[in-house]
């Protein structure tokens, strides 16, 4: 089915003037797509992604944003959206509100689960009616702008902290069968026997590529009944249970932030960004000089039966399991040269910490000394460091992994390792939470997760992570891509259904786009379907009513 989707678009906005000093408009996303939400409108036409309306009343779903800290205080400008929806059905319509946690943590579950910020959709100024209340449609962009102006129409400031966006929906699903093109969208009830939830008239969109720990979904648990109490999730947790989501949502938050700092990787191919993150890596073969990648004429050397030790090029030909010491390229237990006996902190002559300082104390010759004082006599603080978990555990050598780590004790310049490996673009968001990249040109192997703090003090993770080589599967119908030889006809489920030959519609001359099937509602497992998508714009503004 084709259909005419025009773009709406409300200007007028007002913004104030920039002050002398230097502040940042940045935005915050996790998708694949461009920055501009007018350049991910085009980037999304023709892709193949995945559609997901199955939520019921009440639940909802969302992104969890990680500022650097130099980007406090921010102030948050506006949130934006992207709906899918069934294209022959342009006018179905719900509304939403907008949630926001501040100082959320590191878990899906905000650590305070009341929003510091809610606002509906009913509640934002629409120019084209000059009445307040937006209409949230299918295949429309949606860009939400704040207004500090009205005390209740922006979040308050935020001076540290994660910060968790939800998208909550209040209308109750119903069915939605023929408008969707599939009978997962029915609203059945057949007690003791039989449960299906309906559907909502816009979808939640995913890209093609789930980010760890960043995608949150707070709905019904068990996943599959209508009604009850709700669990929050992040995506890695539903898929878990049986529901395949593939992809981060695509929700953006805009800031301005008071960040000094301004990434540039200029003429760079690799190596510091001058704000602690990276501007690439190089590829196997190659090594990074004077910020380029250069052929690398280094031939790594680990004798036969390497267990640990140099490669010789600054790599690593493996990594001991906590205990045990690297002599002669094979890992064993320490012997006498190898000791913390008589120290309390630094070095126990074999790359291992016998213990880091308290706040006030420095190191010095493998004592703790008061700054400007005497020996503490060993004492130490209590917040020792600890790695817990990584998430991806896996990632393939001919790639970069991005990967969240949690743990305990985590501070400003603390170095993190898989093997004798580096970990890249190193972000302490919080004590208890890493951000990392693991880097490309790594064997395939199982390593060992390994963090060293300033102090000296270091905690390992054994067998923590696994690099694979890349197998490609060969294609079938079901993997959730529309291959080579595939159509609509051959395989819907991953095609999606094929549109029905209609007229061309006449009018404000916008694309036409093909209809697309959504995977289904919460219950089932989810597939990709294609969205061709002619996507409109729609700016609100929250405004003081007359």
């Amino acid at each position: 089915m084709k259909t005419r989707l025009c773009v709406l678009m409300t200007m007028g906005i007002v913004f104030a003037a920039a002050s002398a000093e230097a502040q940042l408009i940045q935005t915050y996303k996790h998708d694949q797509f461009d920055e501009s939400i007018y350049g991910a409108v085009n980037e999304m036409n023709g892709k193949i992604l995945q559609n997901e309306p199955g939520f019921v009343a009440g639940e909802a779903f969302g992104a969890l944003f990680r500022p650097g800290k130099a980007d406090y205080p921010l102030k948050i400008l506006g949130i934006d959206v992207i709906f899918g929806g069934p294209k022959a059905y342009p006018d179905l319509a719900t509304n939403i509100e907008l949630e926001v946690y501040l100082d959320a943590g590191v878990a899906a579950m905000p650590a305070n689960t009341t929003p510091d910020f809610k606002i509906s959709s009913t509640e934002f100024y629409n120019a084209d009616t000059n009445e307040f209340g937006i209409p949230i449609k299918g295949n429309i962009a949606y860009q939400f702008d704040f207004n500090e102006d009205d005390e209740k129409g922006a979040p308050p400031g935020v001076e540290a902290g994660n910060i968790l966006i939800m998208i909550r929906f209040n209308q109750e699903a119903y069915t939605l069968t023929s408008e969707w093109g599939t009978p997962l969208c029915e609203k059945l009830v057949i007690p003791g026997l039989l449960e299906t939830c309906g559907c909502q008239p816009v979808s939640m969109i995913l890209d093609n590529a789930l980010t760890p720990l960043v995608n949150v979904m707070h709905i019904v648990h068990p996943i599959g009944t209508c009604s009850g109490a709700k669990k929050w999730f992040f995506f890695e947790d539903v898929q878990a249970e049986g529901k395949k989501l593939n992809g981060d949502v695509i929700i953006r938050m805009r800031v301005e932030t008071s960040a000094s700092c301004v990434p540039d990787c200029t003429d760079k191919d690799c190596g510091d960004d001058l704000c602690g993150g990276s501007c690439g890596t190089c590829d196997i073969g190659t090594v990074c000089e004077a910020q380029k990648c250069v052929e690398d004429t280094c031939a790594p050397n680990c004798p036969a039966g390497a267990q640990c030790g140099p490669d010789g090029c600054g790599g690593s030909c493996g990594v001991c399991d906590a205990g045990n010491v690297c002599e002669s390229h094979k890992c064993g237990p320490p012997d006498s040269a190898c000791t913390c006996d008589e120290k309390d902190c630094g070095d126990n002559g074999c790359g291992v910490s016998c213990g880091f300082c308290a706040e006030g104390y420095e190191c010095t010759q493998s004592k703790c000394v008061e700054t400007g004082g005497t020996d503490t006599g060993g004492e130490v603080p209590t917040d020792e460091l600890e790695l817990t978990s990584i998430s991806p555990a896996t990632g393939f050598g001919d790639e970069q992994t991005p990967v969240s780590i949690l743990g305990k004790g985590f501070t400003d310049g603390i170095k993190v390792k898989l093997g004798g490996t580096d970990l890249i673009a190193v972000s302490v968001t919080g004590s208890e939470f890493i951000e990392a990249t693991v880097p490309k040109g790594i064997a395939a192997g199982m390593y060992t997760l390994i963090a060293i703090d300033e102090s000296g003090q270091t905690a390992q993770l054994p067998d923590a992570f696994e690099i694979k080589d890349r197998e490609e599967p060969a294609p079938a119908c079901g993997d959730g891509m529309c291959n080579p030889g595939e159509d609509c006809s051959l395989c819907p489920g991953d095609c999606g259904q094929c549109p029905a030959e209609t007229p061309k519609d006449e009018g404000c001359g916008c694309d036409l786009a093909p209809s697309s099937a959504p995977s289904g509602p919460m219950i089932p497992p989810g597939a990709a379907v294609i969205l061709l998508l002619a996507l409109g714009l729609f700016v609100g503004q929250r405004r003081l009513s007359a």
